[in-house]
């Protein structure tokens, strides 16, 4: 009897199979980028539509559009690329759900078309789930696709994808701080398994795959407690995805890590690191234990305890460190043991920050960055909410030869602000008027307010007071363009700083602040303080000015002299052509006029002979 009511049920299970089709789990596959400025926009909206359904699987493919980033694309670039193949994706952000249901832009995604396809009901059912080895470097995929409805295909595939849920600690070049879903490793590959053509209700296929996690030095390595098996069916003829599945983290684990250093500058040696603690999600972080030091010495350890939240953050006041001479050092610093439990150091986010130590003030500042070595000796560079800021560019001011200037890509630069500060303060005590000049080119996307700040500290960085602040409009010098901006020889200004206020001071320091609003490209170049000493390596000199600068009618040069000098001025252009001279003859005073409306727009040097010594100058006609 027992027998008899097991065939029963069998039999009408099996024909209630056979009418039957299966909830559906949508797949959302998204082409984005660490390079691309409106995916860093658009994610969070769309990332928040997909938290909120339980229907939805995400699987975002990290690619080169518009530019290889430093990390996810280069750490796989074969499965990525397989993918951007299989769809003929040519743009980023570019959403497929369910293969070809729905394409388009990131942006226009919306829940309405999430659950449109959601109550769509699929003839499979897939469950996933995943293992590692005992020491973390192989993840193990078990995947079961079974026919609820008989089902004839064309060309179908089984494709499984290890993702990583969450990625922390890391901002890209296009601002984003915060990735979720980011296909690791395709397997076997991008091409996937060969399923049967023809299924009968039951049917069903196992796939146990596996992947040892590859580990590159250079780039961010998948977490182990944040990866997650995906596998999902798809037509290949059409590219239609039936079903899909995924399996879930195997823990809630804190992320904790080193993510700030007060000061990369110090006037002081041993100095003191100030440190900030962040637990950036999962569960709270209660003890870490610190190793920190300067890169390529002795190690110390900071036992640290306490109760922090997740996306909280603590400041932490570490030991004395001492820098060593000899440039630039990095300080480094990584949590070793995270709620004490070693398994859960995360090596990707091991926190690096280039220190230096001011050097003896100087009697001049000056920087055109003609050398390939960026930022340039006695320089450093502080990136502040993004991954990488000022870069060097090949194109010079005012299109001078040799090349090269400073260059802030805010074109690919979502958020973020990059700071590019001379470790070597100057000595403005005997300064009469100190000014600051530097060429600038720059012009908006539309109408962004990116922003160019030129700093000025007396205490070593301690506080800073703001000089010059222009954005937007107000700091280009060519109307908006949405391709991204190289400036011409004529695209440039010629930009004066009063330093007058720091006149006396005998250790100032500059800071060139950039700020993105996500606009264009800005380029700096041609940085000289002048009037930092009474001489102005002019030969008896007491007072020296030329103004305006820029200029569109004329320039006025004047100066005082200790004694009758023999005085001369010449200006010639960047091909050495002489614009302008006059024999002065010898006098002791300088009031000096020239005309230059009928001069070619451009970039000039006025050269100012005093007995035996001369005073070059830029000066920028418009």
């Amino acid at each position: 009897m027992k027998r008899i009511s097991t065939l029963l049920i069998s039999a009408l299970l099996i024909s209630q199979l056979s009418q039957a089709q299966s909830p559906r789990m949508v797949l959302v596959e998204e082409f984005t980028g660490e390079t691309c400025g409106p995916c860093a926009s658009q994610n969070p909206a769309f990332n928040a539509i997909l938290n909120a359904s339980s229907s939805a699987i995400s699987l975002k493919y990290q690619n080169n559009i518009p530019s290889t980033g430093p990390n996810f694309y280069t750490y796989n670039t074969t499965d990525v690329g397989n993918r951007t193949s299989f769809y003929a994706n040519n743009y980023s952000p570019h959403v497929f759900m369910d293969g070809n249901v729905w394409d388009d832009v990131a942006g226009y995604f919306t829940s309405t078309i999430l659950n449109n396809r959601a109550v769509v009901t699929s003839p499979f059912t897939i469950t996933v789930t995943h293992s590692f080895s005992t020491d973390h470097t192989i993840i193990y995929t078990h995947s079961v696709i079974r026919a609820t409805q008989a089902y004839t295909g064309t060309n179908l595939k089984a494709r499984v994808a290890v993702k990583e849920h969450e990625i922390f600690g890391y901002t890209s070049p296009n601002g984003e701080s915060h990735y979720e879903g980011v296909m690791r490793k395709m397997l076997p590959d991008g091409n996937g398994t060969a399923l049967p053509s023809t299924w009968n209700v039951g049917d069903s296929v196992v796939l146990d795959l596996q992947w040892t996690i590859v580990d590159n030095p250079n780039v961010f390595i998948p977490y182990w407690p944040q990866l997650e098996a995906v596998a999902f069916v798809q037509e290949d003829a059409t590219k239609e995805v039936l079903q899909a599945g995924a399996s879930q983290v195997a823990a809630q684990v804190p992320f904790g890590a080193i993510t700030g250093l007060s000061s990369a500058l110090t006037c002081s040696n041993p100095f003191t690191p100030n440190v900030t603690l962040k637990n950036y999600g999962g569960i709270p972080l209660t003890s870490a234990l610190i190793e920190y030091g300067i890169e390529g010495q002795t190690m110390q350890q900071y036992s640290w305890s306490g109760s922090l939240a997740a996306g909280a953050s603590a400041p932490l006041t570490l030991s004395n460190l001492t820098i060593p001479s000899g440039g630039g050092q990095n300080f480094v610093a990584k949590l070793i043991e995270v709620n004490g439990n070693p398994d859960y150091y995360n090596r990707n986010l091991n926190f690096k920050k280039a220190v230096s130590i001011a050097g003896t003030p100087a009697q001049s500042l000056s920087q055109g960055f003609t050398s390939s070595t960026f930022p340039p000796a006695d320089w450093m560079l502080n990136n502040i909410g993004a991954a990488s800021t000022w870069i060097r560019s090949s194109v010079g001011g005012f299109g001078q030869t040799p090349g090269g200037s400073a260059k802030i890509p805010f074109y690919t630069l979502s958020s973020g602000t990059g700071e590019l500060i001379p470790t070597i303060p100057v000595d403005l005590s005997a300064a009469t008027n100190p000014y600051l000049t530097f060429n600038v080119a720059y012009c908006q996307y539309s109408n962004e307010l990116d922003r160019l700040q030129v700093l000025v500290s007396t205490d070593c960085g301690a506080t800073w007071s703001s000089v010059y602040n222009k954005a937007g409009a107000a700091l280009a010098t060519k109307a908006a363009q949405t391709s991204q901006f190289t400036p011409t020889a004529t695209q440039w200004r010629s930009d004066t700083v009063s330093l007058a206020n720091f006149a006396g001071q005998s250790s100032v320091m500059i800071d060139f602040k950039a700020t993105s609003d996500y606009g264009n490209n800005l380029y700096l170049d041609d940085i000289n303080l002048s009037g930092v000493t009474a001489v102005h390596n002019l030969e008896g000199v007491t007072s020296f000015n030329v103004y305006p600068n820029p200029a569109s009618n004329f320039v006025n040069v004047s100066a005082t002299f200790e004694k009758t000098m023999p005085v001369a001025i010449e200006l010639t252009d960047i091909s050495g052509r002489v614009a302008y001279s006059v024999n002065l003859g010898v006098v002791s005073s300088l009031n000096q006029t020239i005309d230059v409306k009928n001069l070619a727009a451009g970039i000039y040097t006025l050269a100012v002979r005093s007995g035996n010594s001369v005073n070059y100058q830029k000066i920028s006609i418009q």
